[in-house]
């Protein structure tokens, strides 16, 4: 009932499309939330019979959720389409059009980290020293893959999986969600296996350790991922691991520690005066 058919999926952007190709897509704008009006009202009982223009602004997040949330007591009462009361018309529009709402406005989204990740780009480079060369060519680079960049096809890197829609994070000034910081550490964790370093010492754990850690605290840290920890070092010669630990739920901080000098770093807080 909600899925949309596969011949109007057609209509949206492949995921392997490149940035660039992405952002010249024409896509419908946002609108605000309807106040005071009852998500029941969004129904008819009366059979569909068209389907929503595609530049028709979008009802806003709220509304969509709300009318989903509805669906179940429309039915009910025997509704059999829905209408876009902000709109004057006798158009009626299959259920599944939620679902196309819901789409439509992800791409708008991602359009819209995309394009800030593109002035970001034209914004930092025009902020440097022409002296600054290595950052020049870093921009330079990023600029010239984001034409061949798929903008949200799926990545895996070491067992982390993502799309590269997450990666228009690292080219801002956003906080890293979950998702980018396992990226940046199973990248990291690749870099070091291909140098080698991982097999002479280095234990690197991604963000699930934390929360093994955690859990493992309840229980005087007995856990089947800290004895494998124990195993590496005492019968494998490991000497340092690294992992990164979420403080108050809104930052990640690094921590090492080093079994050899039997010492623990935590990576200092750029907004902390404490040492």
């Amino acid at each position: 009932m909600l899925i949309i058919p596969v011949n109007h999926r057609g209509k949206y952007p492949s995921d392997s499309r490149s940035v660039d190709a992405f952002l010249q897509v024409s896509l419908p704008s946002i609108q605000n939330s309807l106040i005071g009006v009852a998500p029941m009202n969004f129904f008819s009982k009366e059979r569909p019979n068209s389907i929503v223009p595609w530049k028709r602004p979008l009802p806003s997040i709220e509304v969509i959720e709300e009318m989903e949330a509805k669906l179940d007591q429309a039915l009910l009462e025997g509704a059999e389409s829905i209408v876009d009361i902000r709109f004057s018309g006798k158009e009626r529009y299959s259920f599944w059009t939620i679902s196309d709402w819901k789409w439509r406005r992800r791409l708008v989204e991602a359009k819209g980290d995309w394009q800030a990740a593109e002035m970001w780009l034209t914004d930092v480079k025009a902020g440097r020293n022409i002296l600054d060369r290595d950052l020049v060519e870093d921009v330079d680079e990023a600029r010239e893959l984001l034409s061949v960049l798929a903008w949200n096809e799926d990545i895996s890197i070491r067992g982390a999986a993502a799309k590269t829609r997450e990666l228009s994070q690292f080219l801002s000034d956003r906080w890293l969600n979950d998702i980018a910081m396992e990226l940046m550490i199973s990248h990291l964790d690749s870099r070091l296996r291909a140098r080698g370093v991982s097999e002479k010492g280095v234990i690197l754990k991604l963000l699930a350790f934390d929360a093994t850690l955690l859990s493992a605290k309840d229980n005087d840290y007995s856990h089947v991922v800290l004895a494998g920890v124990v195993t590496m070092v005492k019968d494998f010669g490991k000497t340092d691991l690294y992992f990164i630990h979420n403080l108050n739920g809104n930052h990640w901080i690094a921590v090492h520690v080093d079994f050899t000098k039997k010492l623990i770093e935590i990576g200092k807080l750029y907004y902390c005066s404490r040492k």
